[in-house]
């Protein structure tokens, strides 16, 4: 008796093996030939596009925490928004080389004889060293890069007379300097090609502050650059 329980176990297992094998074979044969050789893996895309090409772009707040000069009795020039745009190549060492634009805009307004309204944007544009690490079977990267470039400091001035409705420019003043800059960010990739980072930055710029081309005057007698740090997120695409 038992040992036609087994005989019937043994004879079940030995068909159900069949089946699946038979199975297998007809989902495999169903596929299109070469299928199978040519969709990689989502591992292997994405250990794949650590390297190459990428372009990026996001925004945030930045913060100069160096003595600003300004006059103004509203509005706050060392706190304002900031935006980036960049290219970055990655060789398969994890190093690379990129390009940066940042920019920062910030507004106020000061009383002299009446309102004026002042507007202060900071281009900064940079070659930049990179450098990536991979984490998380490479949905996770981690990067950093340092440049020296050109800063670009455009000052505009505004004022409304009493005979006019909205307010026109009546001065505007450029200055150029040197500054570097580093950053450290994380990325997060939601597909091999598409990520989503944030980023903290440190922006050190070398030039004369000028008000309208005239050279402004510190109590400690310093005139020349700032400091700022930034926090932004953003988007990136892998190519």
């Amino acid at each position: 008796m038992n040992t036609s329980i087994y005989s019937r176990l043994s004879a079940i297992v030995v068909a159900g093996m069949f089946t699946l094998t038979a199975n297998a074979q007809e989902v495999k044969a169903a596929v299109p030939d070469g299928t199978s050789d040519s969709i990689k893996t989502d591992l292997n895309l994405f250990n794949e596009k650590v390297t190459g090409h990428s372009v990026y772009a996001g925004g945030g707040i930045g913060h100069i925490m160096s003595h600003f000069d300004t006059s103004w009795s509203q509005g706050e020039p060392r706190l304002a928004g900031m935006w980036q745009v960049g290219y970055e190549w990655v060789s398969k060492k994890r190093f690379g080389t990129g390009f940066l634009y940042n920019g920062y805009y910030t507004k106020g307004s000061f009383l002299y004889y009446d309102t004026f309204k002042e507007s202060i944007c900071i281009h900064y544009l940079a070659p930049q060293f990179v450098g990536r690490v991979a984490f998380g079977k490479g949905r996770w990267l981690f990067g950093y890069g340092a440049g020296v470039g050109l800063v670009v400091l455009v000052d505009r001035l505004r004022y409304r007379e009493d005979n006019y409705v909205s307010y026109r420019e009546v001065g505007k003043n450029t200055d150029y300097g040197f500054g570097v800059n580093m950053y450290l960010g994380a990325e997060y990739r939601l597909t091999p090609t598409w990520g989503i980072f944030g980023r903290l930055s440190y922006t050190e710029a070398l030039l004369k502050q000028e008000f309208m081309g005239h050279e402004m005057h510190r109590d400690d007698g310093n005139v020349n650059g700032f400091s700022r740090i930034e926090l932004s997120v953003g988007v990136r695409y892998h190519f």
